[in-house]
């Protein structure tokens, strides 16, 4: 027997695998065009930790940055910005540990004393492209 024409083509659209996008980031309020802006795109498990699946480090500059990341998978990501102003690709903090660089997330989640949680910062891709901003924090 045959399948139905309506079968076959749930069958290949089941089949077909999930469709790649870019994810535009525009990078705000640097205080400086020093050093780079090192961004990362991360999953859950790998948030905050350094094993981000996709990394960047461009120029920074004043204006607007505006960066895309190529090829993101959909799923849940979160964007982490440095602006590494001394270009020593750290995360650099004085003798409290308080930020001595700008820094900025995905869905710029604000009034937490630290880094935000995944669930606060995370944004959906979906198959198509996604603009987001980050704006930078410095203390």
């Amino acid at each position: 027997m045959l399948p139905t024409l309506s079968s076959a083509l749930l069958a290949l659209i089941a089949a077909a695998p999930a469709l790649a996008a870019d994810l535009a980031v525009t990078i705000t309020n640097a205080r400086n065009a020093d050093g780079t802006m090192l961004i990362a795109v991360c999953d859950e498990p790998n948030f905050l930790d350094g094993a981000c699946v996709k990394t960047m480090k461009v120029k920074a500059q004043t204006a607007p940055l505006r960066v895309v990341i190529p090829g993101m998978p959909p799923g849940r990501w979160a964007v982490q910005v440095i602006h590494d102003e001394n270009d020593n690709v750290d995360f650099d903090r004085n003798f409290l540990g308080i930020p001595t660089e700008g820094y900025g997330f995905s869905n710029n989640p604000r009034g937490t004393f630290g880094p935000p949680d995944f669930d606060d910062a995370a944004v959906t891709m979906e198959g198509r492209p996604l603009d987001l901003t980050v704006e930078l924090l410095y203390w």
